[in-house]
């Protein structure tokens, strides 16, 4: 499934109320990006900011080439 909606989000935009994916479909555990590795050790009080001002999706789809056209 999400693949294809990453791959058409327009038919699934139109088609799909609501879906919910459980469990994360990847760990952080391995990754070598030291920024990732410092938000990895932050994610409760980044959830609790989240939470707090409600700033659930910040990057849409396709967000990257949006951004950079």
């Amino acid at each position: 499934m999400l693949l294809a909606a990453s791959i058409n989000p327009f038919y699934f935009e139109k088609t799909v109320n609501l879906f919910v994916a459980l469990a994360p479909v990847a760990s952080l555990k391995h990754v070598e990006v030291p920024v990732f590795k410092k938000l990895s050790k932050l994610w409760r009080p980044m959830q609790i900011g989240v939470k707090k001002f409600g700033a659930y999706d910040l990057f849409n789809a396709n967000w990257l080439e949006e951004e950079s056209t």
